[in-house]
């Protein structure tokens, strides 16, 4: 109770600690944090606040000498510039930011300002400058392994070739960006890559490979319900079946694109298939629709462009009506000759204004052709964004759900006992709640680290470390748990005394982190080792090795993400928050150190820490100044199966008491829990929901209590499979989860659990439930019991239990007059083992199978007796007894009465 005080007291006081003069700046850091964030987040949909946000953050980072949000603001402005055509600023932004990304060695940032560089000058029409932006990108990319940048940078460099109708070397880099694409599984990316593809190929003439990936890239944009895109995809097809002179596909394809245009409001859409119709009309002979369709694509051009076409050719004309009256007045005195040159003269009119107009209709054109261009380029990094958004959101919102798991089993251990006996507990309870109140304490001392890290307030504390006797005091501390998982545990620490200048705090929490992965992701029968070296007197190299599970070669850049688990699913075989290895990395780079990590799926991992250090001589430090111990360090829950707290029980179970299946793969949860309810209950318990499946088929238990979020099997997909079975249906379960969401619970009660239990629970509530639901089932029993039994062929039910139950009176029926039927037939008939059907009509009808089969046949010779016109002889015969004496005890167990005073009774 005192450490927990003393928690709560400490993340009480923390914040009062930190000096005002930090909190200001922190404030002030926050703040341009929260401004870059809306900037970015605004860049197209509200440039001028964009804008606005930047340049503030810009300001007040000069102010503050912040050179990275100096870099960052200066990096969003370089985007919001180029949506406004302000080129020249732009580009100036860009310069600088790329300057004080290569100053910080900030390798992914420099590499994308490149890329945006790339952009800016690409909309110049500055081409060749474009593609050397887009090298230098490439070269970072590669050397660093961006491959999802890599994918950008190959598509826009294929841009490029485009516009300089380098076309070979376009399809290459657009081939480049759809292989990369492909690898990462993006779909998206790989519907534009196909997409930029099928238009080379147009402009190569090559249409039948045009519409092959024109098709494959609109494939994509259905599934992916991008209706933008597929009405685009059509106006190609549009174009490449105008040009192969194939009309019908053509006006087909048209028609979908201004479908589809109209559908999503897209005027862009819709006036770049009215510039192919009226050419289709036309070319198919249906002239008054070619006119119509070219009046609306004339209406759709922009106002501004036609009105002073207009004007033009107006004042042309009137130019033209001028001159034609003066020289008619001339023509009267002049000779045959002039007049020529008149006619020449008016030819040559007529030539210059066809060529104006021919020049400002192209200017028109290429205006047009560069808006749509920046259009799209808008909306496919609008959708890239959006993705990275929504998956950093995914993270976060796992990382939370895990989070809370990983809080709420531990306090519900804590809490428990204090709610159950506050006075005495049991020694073992004791060492329950120290251990789980030291998860939880660690939990909540790497959110605070963390914290610290985000704003750079994690400093080291150094001061001399034996580092020999330390690591090993600590690797040793995990020795008790490699033996409970049975996996063997080498510990490779020299013994030689090397004394460094260290922070023994941030080492054990490296260390910590390392040991504890590796025993959790390791299997029974597994080697986890620690290996120390000190290199080269200046280096201390540290590697834990494992053979556990694993990791894949395209989750290892993501490990050492914030909130990222490998196992990501909802049944997770291993506990965690995805924030452990995280911390671990910033507290080697707040050494100077770098880690690295070699793994292969299936077969282990290597995690390699290496350290700059400077020896110091064991003769000049004093003795009591060297740090011989890291921080005491509790390693991870070790499985208390095999000592489990033993109930103070009044009466042992007996045989009438109702059978419970526990399920929890949280080991103190789940020996604590069958401890509590072994005084009342016969409690069997299961580790995963794989386990539990097989316990519930094999032992029909009365209850089953089952956790959701467990490894191979989930509470809920526990919950769907027996509910699917005969033999499990009617069985009661309660779902205990930390996860306070309601579409947990939706998802839990429509797989049709009956009860749904928060952690922490206090135990009271627990007992109330389960009891609960065993007294309705008892009330089932006598419903089920009653109902079926007392008109075999009257019953109509509804139920999965009813219909199982129908089925048995059914099977029965047909082999009433057999007295050699018997409980191994039924089983057979119906599929069930015999201690299934036993237990499943238990818990029904509250009968045993024997007794169900003859209850059935003696409610059918009540029947024939109440018809009449039958000797007992026959009756008893017609319901499967051969023996009357048998049949008259039988009967009058049943009903109180003999049959032959039931039939005088009826009539």
């Amino acid at each position: 109770m005192k450490l927990i005080r003393l928690v709560l007291l400490c993340l009480t006081l923390g914040p009062l600690l930190i000096s005002p003069l930090h909190s200001q700046s922190l404030s002030s850091i926050d703040s341009m944090s929260i401004k870059l964030d809306l900037a970015r987040s605004l860049r197209r949909s509200d440039p001028d606040l964009a804008l606005k946000k930047a340049l503030e953050v810009k300001a007040s980072a000069q102010q503050l000498g912040r050179e990275k949000e100096l870099a960052l603001a200066e990096q969003i402005l370089v985007g919001v510039y180029a949506e406004k055509a302000n080129y020249l600023s732009a580009v100036q932004s860009g310069v600088a930011a790329l300057e004080i990304f290569e100053k910080l060695g900030m390798d992914k940032e420099r590499c994308i300002s490149n890329i945006h560089m790339g952009i800016v000058n690409r909309y110049q029409r500055q081409l060749e400058r474009s593609l050397s932006y887009y090298q230098e990108a490439a070269k970072i990319a590669e050397a660093n392994g961006y491959d999802t940048l890599m994918a950008s940078i190959w598509g826009n460099i294929g841009n490029v070739y485009y516009d300089l109708d380098q076309l070979d070397q376009a399809l290459d880099y657009h081939q480049r960006s759809l292989e990369v694409d492909q690898r990462l599984q993006d779909d998206q990316g790989v519907g534009n890559s196909l997409h930029n593809i099928g238009l080379i190929y147009r402009e190569k003439k090559l249409y039948e490979k045009a519409l092959e990936y024109q098709k494959r890239s609109l494939e994509l944009d259905l599934v992916l319900g991008n209706r933008t895109n597929v009405g685009i995809s059509y106006v190609d097809f549009t174009g490449i079946y105008l040009e192969m002179k194939d009309f019908e596909n053509a006006l087909l394809s048209a028609n979908k694109a201004l479908e589809i245009a109209e559908e999503i409001n897209s005027e862009r859409i819709k006036s770049r298939v009215l510039g192919y119709l009226p050419m289709i009309y036309a070319a198919t002979g249906d002239v008054e629709k070619a006119i119509a369709f070219n009046a609306e694509y004339r209406d759709l051009m922009d106002s501004l462009q036609a009105a002073r076409l207009v004007e033009q050719i107006a004042e042309a004309e009137t130019k033209y009506g001028t001159e034609k009256k003066e020289r008619r007045l001339d023509a009267q005195e002049d000779s045959l000759s002039k007049q020529r040159q008149f006619i020449a003269g008016l030819i040559l009119v007529f030539a210059l204004i066809a060529i104006v107009t021919y020049l400002l209709f192209n200017r028109y054109k290429l205006k047009q052709s560069n808006r749509q261009l920046k259009l799209e380029h808008q909306q496919l990094q609008l959708k890239q964004e959006t993705a990275q958004i929504r998956q950093m959101n995914e993270m976060k919102s796992r990382f939370f759900a895990n989070i809370s798991h990983e809080f709420r089993t531990p306090l519900n251990l804590i809490l428990a006992p204090l709610r159950q006996h506050p006075i005495t507990i049991p020694q073992k309870e004791v060492s329950m709640m120290r251990r789980n109140a030291d998860r939880l304490l660690r939990l909540v001392n790497q959110l605070l680290d963390l914290s610290k890290v985000e704003v750079g307030m994690l400093q080291l504390h150094k001061r001399p470390v034996e580092i020999s006797g330390s690591l090993q005091n600590l690797a040793q501390s995990f020795a008790s748990l490699a033996q409970s998982k049975d996996i063997e545990y080498q510990i490779n620490i020299p013994e030689r005394d090397y004394i460094a200048e260290l922070d023994p705090d941030k080492l054990e929490k490296i260390v910590y982190n390392f040991l504890s992965n590796a025993f959790k992701f390791t299997p029974a029968g597994g080697t986890v080792a620690i290996h120390l070296l000190i290199a080269q007197k200046n280096t201390l190299r540290l590697s834990v090795s494992d053979t556990g599970i694993g990791i894949a070669e395209d989750m290892r850049e993501k490990i050492f993400d914030r909130f990222y688990q490998v196992d990501s699913s909802h049944t997770r075989a291993y506990e965690g928050t995805g924030i452990g290895l995280a911390l671990t990395k910033e507290l080697v780079e707040l050494f100077e150190g770098e880690i690295e990590v070699d793994s292969q799926e299936g077969q282990g991992s290597v995690f390699t820490v290496s350290i700059p250090i400077q020896l110091l001589d064991a003769a000049v430090v004093p003795h009591s100044a060297i740090t011989t111990a890291l921080p005491a360090a509790v390693p991870p829950q070790v499985s208390t199966d095999q000592h489990p707290i033993r109930p103070t029980m009044k009466n042992a179970p007996t045989k009438e008491q109702a059978h419970l299946l526990l399920v929890e793969d949280n080991a103190d949860l789940r020996t604590y829990l069958q401890a509590q309810l072994s005084t009342q209950f016969q409690v069997t318990v299961a580790e995963d929901g794989a386990v539990g499946l097989q316990q519930a088929m094999a032992l029909i238990p009365d209850l089953i209590i089952s956790d959701i979020m467990m490894p191979k099997l989930d509470g809920i997909g526990l919950t769907k499979a027996l509910r699917s079975e005969d033999t499990t249906s009617h069985i009661p379960i309660v779902l205990l989860t930390a996860r306070d969401d309601g579409e947990t619970k939706i998802k839990g009660f429509e797989t049709g659990a009956e009860q749904y239990l928060l952690k922490p629970f206090e135990q009271e509530e627990l007992l109330a439930r389960i009891n609960g639901l065993l007294d309705q089932r008892r009330i089932l029993q006598e419903k089920f019991g009653r109902a079926v039994v007392l008109e075999p062929k009257a019953v109509t039910l509804t139920n999965r239990d009813a219909n199982l139950l129908e089925n048995l009176v059914e099977i029965i029926e047909e082999n009433m007059e057999a007295e050699a039927f018997s409980v191994d037939q039924l089983q057979k008939e119906i599929g069930m083992s015999r201690m299934q059907l036993h237990r499943k009509l238990k818990a029904l009808t509250n009968q045993s199978a024997s007794e169900f089969i003859r209850s059935i046949k003696l409610k059918r010779a009540a029947q024939l007796l109440q018809q009449g016109g039958l000797q007992i002889t026959e009756v008893a015969y017609r319901s499967g007894f051969n023996h009357l004496s048998y049949f008259a005890k039988c009967f009058k167990e049943e009903f109180g009465l003999s049959p032959t005073d039931y039939a005088k009774h009826q009539a």
